[in-house]
């Protein structure tokens, strides 16, 4: 027993039930149980029925099962290629899975050589700062160079106040007057080197500090370029981030739109299993008046589930309302995203913009770093030493500039102290040479003296000898004073040695210098060659960028389509629920028709009734023994329309729209011997031989 038959016979009374039960042990199979036909034929027998023609001349229905059940083989067909539809869709959802899997673990793979470029980029600007710090060590290097070069000039100086000792004694002795004059001569020249010196130390102090600045200028640009760089990566990863959560959403988007699009076509599939359904059960309406009854029932039953589907409907629509305000929610973030990136896109303009002022101002600059360049060379070995030094050798470093700031203002108050005693030393000398002279004028003086002495010579030879051995002396101090000036000589052919190995020694800074361009223009390349790797990854970034927006326009379509497909569906239902509204009219009245039918049988068979007593009661009675059979038979035909009434609501009436007969009915007998008794009557009128035995003829053929 199905279970639409337990839930039907649940709602039928008792007695009802009781005469479908007796119906059923006919052989007679009530297929109408409240599902469609075509599912309740798939796994019971179908009865076949063949009509025969019973004793009186009417036809009689006998119900015979068949051995084997009948399936529907083309709605099982039907099934079978909508699972391979179904299946070809998953599978093509499982493809494009794999696709957005593989397309997510390149994405991963492009990050990770993005990090792993910023960390070469982080290494190579570490690398930068060290060669920054060697550069001033090698400055701190120049300077206590420069600091040697001062001590010398203060030792040529000293070499000086003796030399003007020493002029002071060749003036006395006016023999030693040319080499005097030689040394005079030495001297202006050592001072001219010395001058030239000067000049040259303030020329390479002058570059020092343009270099420092320059230097500077460079950290802050790295800096800044370091910032850039770090600000730009982390604006990456913060959308690489939004991207995924995008991603995830939609597909969450996605599976709620495939589930929507399974629920509405299992929604689909119902309604034209249930349009087929009224469809087939409008035809057995038009058809079988007596079937409304149960039907009737059946599209109760039906109208709760659709009313049911009807809150499904609603409960879905509210749900598409909802993916909506959540798909107006991503496209708001998609814009803002949008908006971010164009930003980004700016600040990376601006940025290219600035690095190539920067370049620009760096290509001015190479000429002046490529002489810095030269000494990397030579301090590259000792990166490893000073790596571990480095935080030390700022704090010293920060000390050094500012002694070295100190040391600048003590020497040039030094140099301006030189500058006055050297116009003293040279008023000093025109003072000499005012007193020159004046010894001169003394010479002539004592010439004419030595002439009027020569006139006394006699009288001074005494004192003359005393004058010889003064001489003497004297002449031994000259040979001291020579040997004096030949160690002086040395030394200044040790200081033009030391002059010319500074001016090698400068030649060799200046090489280093060389160098040290060559190797910052190297850097230089290497910078460009990185920022030219980091705009092909940026145009990578805005590929996929662009890809991304791709995707995401054709998913956007896809739920445009989806959107458009649930508006089409939800005009269906509203079209269904208008022809579900217009089958309900249908059906009351038809259940207005059938009432009307029924009220029309119940007056007929009452009709037929009366007309049956009136019959009898207006027949002839001959005798008095025919009485009481006559009584017996009125009372037997009176109770006789019941059973008619009782097979008119039968399931065989509903079924076929016919009234069938089955063997022998009490109404046909007792109709049959009323006409028997009729003719019975008239012809014992008729006959003058009467026999009793025929009163009892009727009575006979009724058992």
């Amino acid at each position: 027993m199905s279970q639409f038959e337990t839930n039907s016979q649940s709602q039928i009374p008792f007695q009802e039930r009781n005469k479908i039960n007796s119906n059923r042990q006919l052989g007679v199979s009530n297929t109408l149980n409240g599902q469609n036909s075509k599912i309740s034929e798939q796994n019971e027998s179908v009865p076949q029925r063949s009509s025969q023609t019973n004793n009186y001349g009417n036809p009689q229905i006998s119900s015979q099962l068949t051995q084997y059940p009948q399936f529907n083989y083309p709605q099982i067909g039907q099934q079978t290629m909508k699972d391979q539809d179904q299946l070809e869709q998953i599978q093509k959802l499982s493809k494009e899975n794999d696709t957005l899997k593989y397309q997510w673990r390149a994405l991963e793979q492009e990050n990770q050589k993005l990090k792993s470029d910023n960390i070469q980029l982080n290494s190579r600007d570490k690398s930068n700062m060290n060669e920054i710090q060697e550069l001033q060590d090698q400055i701190l290097i120049l300077k206590n160079e420069n600091k040697r070069l001062t001590n010398t000039i203060q030792d040529d100086q000293y070499l000086l106040i003796d030399l003007q000792k020493l002029r002071k004694q060749v003036e006395l002795n006016r023999g030693l007057e040319n080499q005097i004059s030689n040394l005079e001569q030495q001297l202006a020249i050592v001072s001219k080197q010395l001058q030239e010196q000067k000049r040259q130390n303030a020329f390479q102090e002058s570059e020092i500090q343009n270099q420092k600045e320059i230097l500077e200028k460079y950290k802050a640009q790295v800096r800044d370029q370091t910032l850039g760089f770090e600000s730009q990566v982390q604006k990456n990863e913060q959308l690489l981030i939004d991207n995924r959560k995008m991603k995830t959403a939609l597909d969450t988007i996605n599976k709620d739109l495939q589930k929507e699009q399974e629920q509405n076509q299992m929604l689909n599939q119902k309604l034209n299993q249930i349009q087929s359904g009224a469809k087939d059960q409008i035809s057995n309406l038009q058809k079988n008046l007596s079937n409304l009854n149960f039907q009737n029932e059946q599209l109760k039953n039906q109208i709760t589930q659709l009313q049911q589907k009807e809150k499904e409907l609603q409960i879905s629509q509210n749900m598409n309302i909802q993916l909506e305000n959540k798909i107006r929610q991503l496209n708001q973030q998609l814009s803002e995203q949008q908006r971010q990136i164009e930003q980004s896109n700016a600040i990376i303009s601006s940025g290219k913009v600035e690095y190539t002022k920067l370049s620009n101002k760096c290509q001015q600059q190479d000429q002046e770093i490529w002489k810095l360049k030269e000494s990397i060379n030579s301090i590259t070995q000792q990166n490893s030493l000073i790596s571990n030094k480095c935080s030390q050798l700022e704090k010293s470093m920060e000390d050094n500039l500012q002694r070295s700031q100190m040391q600048s203002s003590d020497l040039s108050r030094q140099l301006d102290k030189w500058k006055n005693y050297g116009n003293q030393l040279e008023q000093e000398v025109k003072k000499r040479e005012t007193a020159l002279v004046n010894l001169e004028n003394d010479y002539i003086k004592t010439e004419t003296q030595l002439k009027q002495a020569l006139e006394i010579q006699s009288q001074l030879r005494n004192e003359r000898t005393v004058q010889l051995g003064k001489l003497k002396e004297m002449h031994a101090d000259l040979l001291v004073y020579e040997k004096k000036c030949d160690s002086l000589e040395r030394n200044i052919i040790t200081l033009e040695a030391q002059i010319k190995s500074q001016q090698q020694h400068q030649e060799r800074l200046e090489q280093e210098k060389q160098l040290l361009n060559q190797e910052i223009k190297q850097l230089i390349e290497d910078q460009r060659r990185i920022q030219n790797q980091y705009d092909l990854k940026i145009r990578d970034f805005e590929s996929l960028l662009q890809k991304h927006d791709q995707e995401n326009n054709l998913k956007d379509r896809d739920i445009q389509n989806w959107r458009s497909q649930n508006a089409v569906l939800a005009e269906r239902n509203i079209v269904l629920e208008h022809e579900l509204a217009r089958e309900r009219e249908k059906q009351l009245q038809l259940d207005s028709k059938v009432r009307n039918l029924e009220n029309e049988i119940h007056n007929l068979n009452f009709q037929q009734t009366l007309k049956q007593q009136y019959s009898w009661n207006t027949e002839p009675q001959v005798s008095l023994g025919n009485q009481k059979p006559l009584f017996t038979e009125q009372s037997h035909d009176y109770h006789s329309p019941q059973p008619n009434y009782q097979q008119i609501n039968s399931p065989q009436y509903h079924q076929s729209g016919i009234q069938v007969q089955s063997n022998q009915k009490p109404t046909e007998v007792s109709n049959y011997g009323a006409e028997h008794q009729r003719n019975n009557s008239s012809h014992q009128i008729k006959s003058k031989n009467y026999d009793l035995r025929f009163q009892n003829q009727p009575q006979n053929l009724q058992h």
